[in-house]
């Protein structure tokens, strides 16, 4: 039998434009593609792979059947409009399958807004060439590491800020109420106003749009509620998360089973939280190792490959 090896795709956003300053710090992160590199890529892949469905992928894997060859499967995480409005089209156009990871808190109309999305928001409209940003000892978190005085902003600061700050590393780690209070000092200190309501619109899929692409064939997955590391959480915690974001893919999609993705790909080594992936039943997990898929890789910690702009095909 021959070792076929089979990548699982990750994008996250795609944009008409990568030099739009509003997406500055998603490029910085490598997290966007054009869309005009999207469709030359699902052009390549269309012409070279075999497209199938993380079901399918996942089938072949559970039952020990032959994978076909040059088998790809393209996944997206995180909820962005972007997903509706740029990258479907071009499925539909293509004929091409993908799955969907959805957090649950996270869409068009409720308002909320993940704290990374907020954090690069200020950053990428913020006017200003230095800022200072200290933090209040109230708010009963350590935050000796975050001082930023008379912190210039330029090209080189930005992605330092963006890639492995002190500031990012502390929210990642604090609960959702400080996670709030910091960023509304992070706002202030940027001299940014953000309309939560409006940028939620904005950013993030509706249930209707969803809605219209899982009636279009695109599978739907589950990305946590809250988009959270399920590493730095309580089992409690990482349980509701779970099961929650489960049941809120399989109401809104009608699908029996559903896949999940780890958010950041944390908690996919823990013992733990593969237990609690096995007893809600999910078919499958992804993470964001790096590598491809066999016969001989466990269906829940499946490796994908991230997408960027330049990526044509370079396997």
């Amino acid at each position: 039998m021959l070792d076929i090896k089979a990548p699982i795709l990750m994008y996250h956003r795609v944009a008409p434009d990568l030099l739009d300053p509003s997406i500055e710090s998603y490029a910085i992160m490598n997290i966007v593609v054009s869309q005009r590199r999207f469709e030359q890529q699902i052009q390549y892949l269309s012409k070279n792979f075999t497209l199938i469905r993380l079901p399918d992928l996942a089938l072949f894997i559970t039952e020990k059947r032959p994978i076909p060859e040059n088998s790809c499967v393209i996944t997206f995480d995180d909820n962005y409009k972007d997903h509706y409005t740029y990258a479907f089209p071009l499925l539909k156009k293509y004929h091409i399958p993908a799955t969907f990871f959805l957090e649950g808190h996270h869409l068009a109309g409720n308002g909320q807004l993940k704290y990374l999305d907020r954090f690069y928001y200020a950053l990428d409209n913020t006017s200003l060439d230095r800022f200072d940003f200290k933090l209040s000892e109230k708010m009963g978190v350590e935050f000796k590491k975050v001082d930023l005085n008379a912190y210039p902003l330029n090209s080189l600061t930005k992605i330092d800020l963006v890639k492995d700050s002190s500031l990012k590393r502390l929210l990642k780690q604090s609960d959702s109420v400080t996670q709030q209070r910091i960023l509304t000092e992070w706002e202030k200190a940027l001299q940014v106003e953000v309309d939560l309501a409006g940028l939620n619109q904005t950013l993030y899929l509706s249930k209707d749009e969803i809605a219209e692409m899982a009636a279009q064939g695109m599978e739907l997955g589950a990305h946590t509620m809250s988009h959270l590391s399920l590493a730095m959480v309580n089992l409690e915690t990482a349980r509701r998360e779970i099961f929650q974001s489960g049941d809120f893919v399989k109401k809104l999609s009608g699908q029996e089973k559903v896949a999940f993705a780890h958010p950041f790909g944390e908690g996919a080594d823990s013992v733990e939280i593969t237990s609690l992936l096995q007893e809600y039943g999910f078919y499958a997990a992804c993470t964001v190792e790096e590598g491809f898929n066999t016969l001989d890789t466990d269906v829940l910690n499946l490796k994908r490959v991230g997408m960027l702009d330049y990526t044509i095909a370079e396997y």
